[in-house]
């Protein structure tokens, strides 16, 4: 049998995988996927942080990028606690003044 008649595995690509680039570290700007590669935020807390005006995003045609320095700013300073907001000062008040309320519900 010749090569041409080998019956062909279709679970067996023979197309070459192309190895994860690694992003520049000074890049100017970063894909959302090049930032969740570097160990960034993830895609909603990308848009979350963007929102909060923590995070700049530029769009060029239809590509969002994240900007390489306000990326580099927020890593540095720590993303969780550009999420993180302090309960509202009602719902604290309500936990302290009935504290057993949730066990008694819950029975």
């Amino acid at each position: 049998m010749n090569i041409a008649q080998q019956p062909v595995d279709a679970g067996n690509s023979t197309k070459p995988r192309l190895a994860p680039h690694s992003p520049l570290p000074n890049a100017l700007a970063y894909s959302i996927r090049d930032v969740r590669r570097m160990g960034g935020p993830g895609k909603t807390s990308i848009y979350a942080l963007a929102k909060a005006g923590k995070l700049t995003l530029i769009r060029i045609g239809s590509r969002t990028l994240v900007d390489g320095d306000s990326l580099r700013a927020l890593l540095r300073e720590g993303t969780g606690a550009a999420l993180r907001q302090p309960p509202k000062p009602a719902a604290r008040a309500a936990r302290k003044a009935a504290p057993g309320a949730a066990e008694q519900t819950a029975a």
